[in-house]
């Protein structure tokens, strides 16, 4: 995991990438405004609950509404900005597979079925 140089001292975030084979999650409460620019080697499955949430990358800002989910792939930096206090966001962190498929390589908004918002629910 890499990050632009700003403080990013996120326990979580240092962790994504200690095991490269396994799928990380992380979901929490924010209670902050901002994180940082940062990259990591793993994919990103944001999920945010309780307000809307921004995600910078180096080419756009995206805003993500909610029942919806952003796709980040590997290596992308990008930066998280909460409209509110007090958003939960729930992360999945994906290993790269080789040879995968283009779709994956590209950042994303999609909705969010009830099957896979119960998915996610499950992971806490």
């Amino acid at each position: 995991m890499e990050h632009s140089g700003q403080k990013l001292d996120k326990y979580y975030i240092k962790k994504v990438d200690d095991d490269k084979k396994s799928i990380y999650c992380h979901h929490d409460l924010m209670g902050e405004l901002f994180v940082p620019t940062h990259k990591h080697d793993k994919a990103q499955l944001l999920y945010a609950e309780g307000d809307v949430v921004f995600v910078t990358t180096e080419t756009k800002t995206y805003f993500l509404p909610a029942r919806h989910f952003i796709w980040i792939p590997s290596g992308v930096a990008h930066s998280i900005e909460p409209k509110s206090e007090s958003v939960t966001m729930r992360n999945l962190y994906f290993p790269v597979e080789k040879d995968e498929d283009d779709f994956y390589k590209v950042e994303g908004i999609y909705p969010v079925n009830n099957l896979l918002l119960q998915m996610m629910l499950f992971t806490n």
